[in-house]
């Protein structure tokens, strides 16, 4: 339970403290939440609960389209590999998102250079969340086994 509290404090922290909305862990955390826990509820609830409140806190606005690619991605993440899970969510940020925006008013269209970078932030942001993750997930497993192999 105190993990979960770092991680929901640390992911408040990290939109409130005003990085990037591309360059924030929300994305990557609902793609590493399946390999943290096997809670759907926690899956789901934590990034997408997380971003309702920051976003109607910082903005006082609702953005279900947002929501829903937040959770989508955990369910990419339950079904293929976290990078492939990473590519697949970032593309489905990238239609969905900047469509919704056209739709709604002024806004970039996905294929416009503004869109493209963004979203190219996304992804890279994303993916050295991601690899920071696997990076600490293997050696924390190596640290482990090297010290039940050494009791011995």
């Amino acid at each position: 339970m105190l993990q979960l509290i770092i991680l929901a404090s640390i992911l408040v922290g990290s939109r409130l403290i005003g990085m990037d909305a591309n360059w924030t862990p929300v994305l990557a955390t609902a793609i590493i939440l399946p390999y943290l826990t096997q809670n759907k509820i926690v899956q789901y609830s934590l990034p997408i609960s997380i971003m309702i409140v920051t976003d109607i806190y910082m903005s006082g606005n609702f953005y279900p389209v947002v929501y829903f690619c937040i959770g989508a991605s955990t369910l990419l993440s339950s079904r293929l590999n976290k990078y492939s899970a990473t590519l697949a969510g970032v593309l489905l940020w990238h239609i969905s998102v900047n469509g919704a925006v056209v739709m709604s008013g002024p806004g970039f269209a996905p294929f416009t250079p503004e869109a493209m970078i963004f979203d190219l932030r996304l992804l890279a942001s994303s993916l050295l969340y991601v690899g920071l993750f696997d990076v600490a997930q293997r050696f924390f497993k190596q640290t482990s086994a090297y010290k039940n192999s050494s009791a011995l």
